[in-house]
């Protein structure tokens, strides 16, 4: 049952098309019509929180202050512990400044090692006038050689329970997240 607090309509500020087609699975077919920042045409805005809920929050912030709409924000990392928690927060750049990521992928698992314990960490944001909700998840597993075509780090995340790492198209750390946000009455 969808939350009745929840909008009819909301912006989904994002860039990656990759991340808005998996709002889009999870929004959709709670009847919430999903609006995208290149309608509005809104910049990127730059990321300067250091953790992933602050993130998350900056981005719905800005969305919802620029389109007067109720808008929702996510910021996802990876973390490795063979690379002291890293690359963390500064996941998308750390991958760019690899090659994008299926270069990083092979340059995290050389630096990380095989075996090595991780974690993919998502932190949404939802803002509805002033008023903001935020809910973080994990999923923790083990970095693995074989690549699946999971996007991004999480095709080298065997999880700790041995669920896949997507699940009808949605990233489980994203999902989960999301789930805790509709939960948090």
């Amino acid at each position: 049952m969808t939350p009745s607090w929840l909008p009819a309509s909301l912006v989904v500020a994002t860039h990656n098309p990759g991340k808005l087609a998996e709002w889009r699975l999870l929004l959709e077919p709670l009847g919430i019509s999903v609006r995208t920042p290149g309608e509005f045409s809104l910049p990127e805005p730059t990321e300067t929180e250091p953790d992933y809920v602050g993130n998350a929050v900056l981005k719905a912030r800005a969305a919802a202050r620029a389109t007067g709409m109720a808008a929702l924000a996510d910021d996802t990392g990876f973390e490795a512990d063979g690379l002291d928690g890293g690359p963390g927060v500064v996941t998308a750049r750390w991958a760019a400044e690899h090659g994008g990521y299926p270069t990083a992928t092979h340059a995290l698992l050389k630096q990380a090692g095989v075996g090595t314990t991780a974690r993919l960490t998502c932190a949404v944001a939802l803002v509805i006038r002033d008023q903001v909700r935020t809910a973080r998840a994990q999923v923790a597993g083990t970095l693995r050689a074989t690549l699946t075509e999971a996007p991004g780090f999480a095709a080298i995340l065997s999880t700790d329970t041995g669920r896949p790492v997507v699940v009808d198209g949605v990233l489980a750390h994203r999902r989960a997240a999301f789930e805790r946000l509709l939960a948090d009455e």
